[in-house]
């Protein structure tokens, strides 16, 4: 059953059945291209070793359960509510004839494997971890044929299997039935944990727990169900591997490497799990023995567009999934244009800003006020009080240039080079960034601006979109607010911004550097801060919002031991989603230069733009200033020039 806002339901593991996870999940998701143009999910990988990373929301999870045995029959039985999805699992060979040709088997780490190692020395820890992986893989592997076969636990009887490899025939008899093998499982485990519970340093093992043997049982053709071959493809989905110690992760890589049996097993780790190295590399970790998929590194580029539609869909699913109001579209929730006849606080400030804005134009400039920014209505008065900071944008600039002779090159008429320019959209819309957060109206709304916020993170757009939702569910118990039918541009941004400073103060808890981390991200935004307050608009978004490192320097950060602080606390935010690295080019020579990008609710913390493409280059003096020292001590040492930072 879901809850009254299905925002609420962001982690897979929140959804109770298959028929709700199936409504709200989009499988647009994944069925999309990598960076080199091969399918996100394709059908060899189903006979791979693929590694899943992300920070947390990025849809791992949601991934895994998209393939478990329930979700697929729920969509063969519902193809008319779910024909794309149907489409998509029909192509990669899981569904054939209405026939659910694979078996899903999702096991979770999560479940106190780490502190084996503490009770247990060497390599009896690495043979009782994966006697406890082993015993509880074959569990779930039972279960999911019989979820296949819609069936419970009465029927193990009804499952055989042909060909046991001989490592594991001296276990396991050739006669035995699924209800024989569940049994025994069900007795190793109660072994072990007693083991486990009892602190026993010394615990005697099956040598079959030596690594992870028991998915050698699990290949398509040694698998039956009334004698029959249950599955063409067998699939182990892993979780949460990152809850496991380093070591314990070394070991199952090494083993899986070993196996090589002819199944899928596909293991997800939140990004943290990965090393330093790995994280600040930029060859990632794929090789010819496992694949890698980096989620939110697979909705960069071209792909974005596709991935913002995806999350459309996604908040729509949500929307009409919710019962106490009859909406279709996240969309018809919120507003995308200011009323201002409705927000007079803030049309106050416009008016305001308009005649400032005047004031200090017609010192330098004489246009035609017809027109460029005369106004009769209130929606004319925004956009052309948008023009006349976009005017102040290019004086500026001259003044920043001490060019202060312009009042000839300004003295021109509509059809000019001025007039073009104050048309140009990317110069309108720092105009408007500027002009809001200069004069405090309303910047963080609309649609397109929760997509950027995302910053490609499934989670994160749906707790930015779930919490404005909670607005529009609260006006129908409002009696001065029923006739209300969309969320305000005010609401969302005050919204947003108080979802931003929660997430700030939540970083005290989440890290135990959280002191050093903070340092380094309001350092970034600071010099953001002050870019913006320069006016000139000489980056993308009207400030910079990240620093960029050049790919040689970056190297050395990676490799050298001097410089392990600085590494170790950028992985820190690279792993955590707080800041997102991009590839970039720097001068003439387009040198290669790795761009580490705010997070974008930092960006709303911080009243900075959400566009990308102004950020800070930094060689190694500037950047272990700005990973030990408060930007006030650093401005002595900073100045501008052309709208820009050099460091002397």
């Amino acid at each position: 059953m879901l809850p009254r806002n299905p925002f609420d339901t962001t982690y897979a593991e929140m959804v109770d059945s298959s028929e709700t996870f199936t409504a709200l999940f989009d499988h647009t998701v994944i069925d999309t291209k990598t960076a080199d143009d091969t399918p996100f999910i394709s059908e060899e990988m189903f006979e791979r070793i693929v590694f899943f990373s992300s920070s947390p929301g990025g849809g791992k999870s949601s991934i895994f359960h998209f393939f478990s045995p329930d979700v697929l029959n729920c969509i063969v039985q519902s193809q008319k509510q779910n024909p794309d999805s149907y489409a998509f699992l029909e192509e990669l060979g899981v569904i054939v004839s209405n026939s659910v040709r694979l078996l899903g088997i999702q096991i979770s780490c999560a479940r106190n494997y780490e502190i084996i190692e503490d009770i247990y020395e060497n390599g009896i820890s690495t043979q009782i971890f994966f006697a406890l992986l082993n015993v509880r893989i074959l569990k779930e592997a039972l279960k999911s044929i019989l979820a296949l076969k819609k069936t419970d636990g009465r029927d193990l009887d009804r499952i055989s299997f042909v060909d046991i490899p001989a490592e594991l025939s001296a276990v396991f008899d050739a006669n035995w039935t699924g209800k024989d093998f569940y049994a025994w499982a069900c007795e190793e485990e109660k072994k072990i944990c007693a083991s486990i519970n009892n602190m026993e340093s010394s615990q005697p093992v099956a040598f079959i727990h030596n690594y992870l043997s028991i998915i050698q049982l699990f290949e398509s053709t040694k698998v039956l169900y009334d004698g029959k071959q249950v599955v063409d493809k067998v699939l182990f989905m892993l979780d949460d591997i990152h809850k496991l110690t380093i070591q314990q992760r070394s070991v199952l890589r090494e083993s899986l490497f070993t196996v090589r049996a002819r199944v899928g097993v596909w293991l997800a780790q939140r990004s943290y799990a990965l090393d330093e190295n790995e994280l600040l590399g930029k060859d990632g970790i794929s090789g010819r023995d496992y694949i890698s998929r980096k989620l939110e590194d697979q909705r960069e580029g071209g792909r974005t567009k596709s991935f913002y539609k995806t999350l459309e869909s996604i908040a729509d699913r949500r929307v009409k999934a919710n019962t106490s109001i009859d909406i279709n579209s996240f969309s018809s929730c919120i507003s995308d244009r200011i009323d201002w006849s409705l927000d007079k606080d803030s049309y106050k400030k416009l008016c305001a800003a308009y005649d400032n804005l005047q004031e200090e134009i017609l010192k330098y400039v004489s246009l035609n006020e017809e027109t460029y920014y005369n106004s009769d209505s209130h929606i004319d008065l925004f956009e052309k009080t948008i023009t006349l900071r976009a005017v102040k944008i290019l004086i500026d600039r001259k003044l920043n240039n001490q060019q202060l002779a312009i009042s000839d090159y300004f003295l021109a008429p509509a059809e000019d080079e001025l007039y073009k320019v104050i048309c140009d959209n990317t110069l309108r819309s720092i105009a408007e960034y500027y002009l809001c957060i200069e004069n405090s109206l309303p910047f963080y709304y609309g649609k397109d601006k929760l997509f950027l916020l995302s910053f490609n993170n499934v989670y994160q757009f749906l707790s930015c979109c779930g919490h404005i939702f909670e607005r529009r569910l609260s006006y129908k118990y409002a009696s001065k607010k029923r006739h209300i039918t969309t969320v305000s541009p005010l609401e969302q941004d005050r919204i947003l911004s108080k979802l931003a400073k929660k997430r700030w103060d939540e970083l005290d808890v989440m890290y135990s550097n959280s002191r050093q981390i903070k340092l380094l991200l309001e350092n970034i935004a600071s010099m953001g801060i002050l870019t913006r307050e320069i006016g000139t608009a000489s980056y993308s978004g009207g400030a910079y919002t990240g620093i960029g490192i050049r790919d040689p320097l970056l190297n050395s950060i990676i490799s050298e031991e001097k410089y392990s602080a600085v590494k170790s606390l950028l992985a820190t935010c690279v792993s955590g989603n707080l800041l997102r690295m991009k590839a970039g080019k720097q001068g003439s020579k387009d040198e290669p230069v790795t761009v580490f990008y705010l997070n974008r609710w930092i960006c709303v913390h911080f009243k900075l733009p959400l566009a990308y493409g102004g950020w800070k280059p930094c060689n190694m003096e500037l950047l272990n200033k700005i990973c030990t020292e408060q930007i006030e001590s650093l401005n002595s040492n900073l100045h501008f020039t052309n709208g820009g930072f050099l460091n002397e």
